[in-house]
């Protein structure tokens, strides 16, 4: 009765709506599908949502619940046209492709890229990283959904675009299980159209892989990706597959193999003088040098500070900072804990603004780390607290980040490992202090 009572143009809003990838939507996506403004199907779905067909769950946002959106399907496949359908359908996914782009280069505007989207993108830019990560987290299930769809209707160009899409707005979060899914998908897609990305996603399948702890399944995805990437030629890629690869690696506690494939990308980047992609591999390098297996904190020290400036002169304020806080976290390691903090205070603002709580949280626990070491019991406390906060909102996949910071916390509680932890750090800054003399 509901539909009923509505006009033509909201009825057909409501019957496309079964066909949007995800149950929840805003507009613009719709607007883009019915090539009407996006004003006009905004005034439609406060129409849906007056009629209970909708229900709106934020400003501008809403949801259909199951039975309303089943109602829609059996009407849309009455009224419809199947080909009409299917045309709404890739319009929406399009319109997903296109802003998770824009989000894309909002958090790093530095990567290189290899889809068609970006060639024209045609979509207003998002204002900060922060806002852009913000929307991806709202948009995650529909763009997730996206790429699926497209897989089912064999539109393999627009999945393998989605995977290269998602790969910096899913990266620094904690969903390495989306990020395996995208890539699988996109590999076979890129595959299929004997694309470049494919060996790219094959990196990218390790970087998740080793995510998920599955450091056998990381190091056998990158050695598949650096044969395809020297099968194509590319030595970029080439290089970022060895240095995920080494990764990979590190994490397996295998850093002095991880050495060797850092060292083959660090010569094929410094060949092609790219040197954003220097600047990384010596940040890899310094945390090899720094795993506990080797611990060797001069050497890691000066490769993080080579890194950080490089990041600093291309003027990459967030690759700066990452940089940065692996650097404290080694002086921390060495128990030279003023230095951490030192290091850390010259990207305080870089970090309230670079909008990944999971990046914020590992600083706040490095600095926790270098205050106990000294301790100043109420300023860890603080940098822990903060970083149970960062870590909570980042989702479950942050558990063992949060399970760590809450040992260290427990650790405050202990005199006797706090007197032992200040004993260890006078000791060692005294010795530090004689060896500079």
């Amino acid at each position: 009765m509901s539909y009923d009572d509505l006009d033509a143009d909201n009825a057909r809003l409501y019957r496309l709506l079964a066909v949007h990838p995800g149950a929840e939507f805003t507009a613009a996506p719709l607007a883009a599908a019915l090539a009407l403004p996006v004003a006009q199907v905004e005034n439609g779905l406060a129409r849906l949502a007056d009629a209970h067909l909708v229900t709106a769950v934020a400003a501008a946002r809403y949801r259909q619940h199951d039975l309303p959106r089943e109602h829609a399907q059996v009407l849309a496949e009455q009224h419809d046209d199947a080909n009409v359908r299917r045309a709404a359908l890739r319009s929406m996914i399009e319109w997903y492709l296109r802003r998770t782009a824009a989000a894309d280069i909002a958090i790093n505007p530095r990567s290189r890229r290899f889809s068609p989207v970006y060639e024209q993108l045609d979509t207003e830019p998002f204002a900060s990283v922060e806002h852009a990560l913000n929307w991806f987290t709202l948009e995650r299930p529909n763009v997730l959904a996206s790429q699926y769809l497209a897989g089912q209707q064999g539109w393999d160009g627009l999945v393998f675009q989605l995977a290269e899409v998602v790969w910096n707005p899913l990266r620094p979060s904690y969903f390495a299980d989306d990020l395996v899914q995208t890539q699988q998908l996109g590999i076979v897609s890129a595959q299929r159209c004997k694309h470049i990305l494919e060996a790219v996603f094959l990196a990218r399948l390790g970087f998740g892989e080793s995510n998920r702890s599955h450091h056998d399944a990381a190091i056998t995805a990158c050695t598949t990706a650096i044969e395809r990437a020297t099968a194509f030629g590319d030595s970029w890629v080439q290089a970022a597959a060895l240095s995920t690869r080494a990764r990979a690696f590190t994490a397996a506690g295998q850093p002095r193999t991880a050495l060797q494939d850092l060292g083959s990308a660090l010569l094929l980047d410094e060949q092609r003088g790219d040197r954003r992609s220097i600047a990384l591999r010596h940040r890899r390098i310094g945390q090899a040098y720094a795993h506990p297996e080797i611990a060797d904190f001069p050497q890691a020290t000066w490769h993080l500070r080579e890194a950080a400036e490089l990041m600093e002169a291309l003027g990459d304020e967030s690759g700066h900072a990452r940089v940065i806080t692996y650097l404290a976290e080694v002086h921390v390691a060495a128990r030279q804990s003023d230095a951490a903090l030192f290091t850390l205070r010259r990207i305080e603002n870089a970090l309230a603004s670079c909008g990944s709580s999971r990046y914020r949280g590992h600083a706040s626990t490095v600095m926790g780390r270098a205050h106990a070491q000294l301790g100043n019991v109420a300023e860890a406390e603080h940098c822990y607290s903060n970083a149970l906060g960062l870590f909570a909102d980042a989702g479950p996949g942050a558990a063992t980040d949060r399970e760590a910071v809450l040992k260290l916390r427990e650790e405050l509680g202990d005199p006797v490992t706090r007197k032992s932890q200040v004993d260890t750090s006078n000791v060692e800054n005294e010795n530090m202090e004689g060896n500079t003399k």
